[in-house]
């Protein structure tokens, strides 16, 4: 039976608390099949035609955290390499392994700066990976929500279809592709995740590849936010609303644990300030962010955004964890972002309060037939100018949405 959240919602400030204690209350949950699959911190089983996946309670990850920050300086691919070379790539990626790219293409739209994991960094990274890996090897991956549908259509708007057949890589629609009903920890119902993610990870790297916002809900869109748009189920506005009262952060947290990125990017010529995720004024950036840690990219990411790091709330759930290390140490060679940067992008932080408010005041969208939602993707076309009319044109990032 599905339970109705309570009227009043609790603040930012004890929710991920109050949320951690359910999680040491773990829900029961009857496991299914067989196993087929294990890793360090989860198991898959199979019953029939069907999938099933279960995390498990670990004490600690089996690789150690770091991160590193890179100018953007001069092209994107020279620039790209060099950061690349400076993390260790090749000793991350090796020649026999799989990679798949998670991109943010569902949280932007088209001709608005900043919204969706730029293309010139994809392909910079493609192209970088190429040199390790056959292009048969190379993945793209991206999932449905209510508003966009990942096809081919979409894939063409954006530029990566063009980019997957240059290179001869294959975009993985993960909506359409087989699943598993997996089980978070203290989360009782199941997520569709896409079975490609999840099996075999000792062969396969995951790196995950997206732009920060300013979010209305989340106060921010990071490194975690961008693994629930990996989630294959489009139907993602249940979480928002009425499946448990800290169902979104719960979700979040538990995708970005399970997915366990092998290395998070966030950044590029501009960040999405403001609105965020779909709204947004381009403010000037020009640096990568980059962990092995997904903790470490989103405290890093929070810090350029100007939102509280410790009332990002899904962050807090799997920070008082203590396996994954927000304060990882910098690489040596890690630049300095300049305070005048952080100021200039600072200023359009959402106020905490109001990402309180929203959570309520926008439920109405989530309550809306879903059928309606998905209707409203055939107006997409309409969010670019309204963007520029109300905010984009006053961000100060020149670079075009084409170039960014």
């Amino acid at each position: 039976m599905i339970r109705r959240p309570p009227r009043s919602t609790p603040s930012n400030s004890s929710a991920a608390s109050d949320v951690y204690k359910r999680q040491e209350i773990s829900s029961v949950v009857e496991k299914i099949g067989e196993i087929i699959y294990k890793t360090w911190n989860y198991e898959i089983r199979k019953e029939g035609h069907e999938y099933y996946g279960y995390e498990y309670k670990v004490k600690e990850k089996p690789t150690k955290s770091f991160a590193y920050i890179h100018k953007i300086e001069g092209e994107m691919h020279e620039t790209m390499a060099e950061a690349m070379d400076k993390v260790g790539l090749s000793k991350i990626v090796n020649p026999s392994n799989n990679v798949i790219i998670k991109v943010n293409l569902c949280g932007g739209f088209k001709k608005i700066v900043a919204s969706q994991t730029p293309l010139k960094v994809t392909e910079a990274l493609v192209d970088k990976l190429l040199d390790i890996v056959d292009n048969r090897r190379i993945f793209l991956a991206e999932a449905n929500n209510w508003g966009h549908v990942v096809d081919d259509r979409l894939l063409k708007r954006r530029g990566y279809l063009q980019l997957c057949e240059s290179r001869g890589i294959q975009f993985l629609k993960l909506s359409y592709r087989p699943t598993v009903h997996f089980y978070f920890r203290g989360f009782k119902f199941p997520i569709l995740l896409s079975r490609e993610l999840l099996l075999y990870r000792e062969k396969t790297k995951l790196i995950n590849a997206t732009v920060p916002k300013h979010h209305w809900e989340c106060g921010v869109t990071l490194a975690a936010k961008n693994l629930y748009g990996a989630i294959a189920d489009e139907s993602k506005t249940k979480f928002h609303d009425y499946v448990s009262p800290m169902a979104l952060d719960m979700v979040i947290a538990g995708s970005a644990r399970v997915h366990n990125p092998d290395l998070n990017i966030l950044g590029g010529k501009c960040i999405c300030a403001g609105l965020g995720p779909h709204f947004c004024r381009p403010r000037k950036f020009g640096y990568f962010i980059i962990s092995n840690d997904f903790l470490a990219a989103d405290k890093l990411g929070a810090d350029v955004l100007g939102f509280p790091y410790e009332l990002v709330v899904h962050a807090q759930i799997n920070e008082k964890l203590g396996i994954w290390n927000s304060d990882a140490p910098l690489l040596p060679g890690s630049a300095t972002i300049p305070e005048s940067i952080k100021r200039n992008i600072r200023k359009h932080a959402i106020p905490p309060k109001v990402v309180e408010r929203n959570r309520t005041g926008l439920k109405f969208i989530y309550k809306t037939n879903p059928k309606l939602l998905r209707a409203l993707r055939h107006f997409w076309f309409l969010i670019p100018p309204i963007n520029w009319i109300f905010y984009g044109r006053r961000g100060d990032c020149e670079t075009s949405w084409e170039e960014e």
